[in-house]
């Protein structure tokens, strides 16, 4: 049961319009998987390298939005942040698990990475009161 509902949910939060995939490529991606577990890794792989190259980007906007003292803060908080990151969604995917557990926690990564982006996003966007 659980290895059909996993597969399902996973493809049912990428449907297009939903607010967790805004990427085109993955969702169109995750259709063509069909639920094979691999190819829907291979989807999330590929949306993860775009996600880290936007983070990279957006972190340096933000960055460079701040004033001088902030930086290291930044920095302490990006660290912290890519700390949590890596136990939270190591943490799911349980060896005993099986192959829905690595669905769940590559989609984590994702996830997180999604959400961390738009949140150095939104400290651009309003860095004239947020950063300084």
């Amino acid at each position: 049961m659980v290895r059909i509902l996993v597969p399902l949910l996973l493809c049912a939060a990428f449907a297009p319009g939903s607010t967790s995939a805004s990427d085109r490529q993955f969702t169109s991606c995750m259709h063509r998987a069909g639920g094979i577990t691999l190819e829907m890794l291979n989807c999330i792989g590929q949306a993860q390298e775009r996600a880290e190259a936007r983070l990279a980007t957006t972190l340096s906007k933000a960055i460079g939005s701040l004033s001088p003292s902030r930086h290291d803060s930044l920095g302490d908080a990006q660290r912290a942040w890519l700390a949590y990151r890596r136990a939270h969604c190591g943490f799911l995917a349980d060896p005993e698990g099986g192959t829905s557990a690595s669905l769940v926690s590559a989609d984590c990564w994702l996830s997180l990475t999604q959400e961390r982006v738009a949140f150095l996003d939104t400290l651009v966007d309003h860095s004239t009161v947020l950063l300084r």
